[in-house]
């Protein structure tokens, strides 16, 4: 799925996430990645709100980095397999999911999101304005 939003590094102004697709809803938060192909690298899911994830059904291992409400990277995690589970933590209001190898991200690093001039942010997004 294509999208216009990025994901960019608040204090370098680096972009981490070229291409950020949204699961906002019940039923894409469940559904996820599952039984898709590995996205290319500069693709991210971001899960909100999300304080768990599973890996069920997924044919690729994932890196995450799990938010705040403030878009601060609290942890990193790496090369999660399929059939996993990442258990709730505290201070966790969303989840980025990246293809494994692709993150690029450190806790306390802060992100804020990036789009088209003129179109409207996602209410679920709007912890991720600068």
């Amino acid at each position: 799925m294509a999208t216009d939003w990025q994901l960019v590094d608040l204090e370098s102004g680096r972009t981490v996430v070229e291409a950020l697709e949204l699961a906002d809803g019940y039923w894409s938060r469940l559904v996820g990645w599952q039984l898709r192909r590995r996205p290319a690298d500069g693709h991210g899911l971001l899960l909100v709100p999300c304080s768990s994830i599973h890996t069920c059904l997924l044919r690729f291992e994932l890196d995450l980095a799990l938010l705040d409400g403030a878009g601060r990277v609290i942890a990193v995690r790496k090369g999660i397999r399929p059939w996993r589970a990442i258990l709730p933590t505290r201070r966790t209001h969303a989840i980025l999911e990246l293809p494994s190898g692709a993150i690029e991200m450190r806790p306390e690093q802060t992100l804020r999101v990036s789009g088209p001039k003129g179109r409207p942010l996602p209410k679920s997004l709007q912890f991720l304005r600068g």
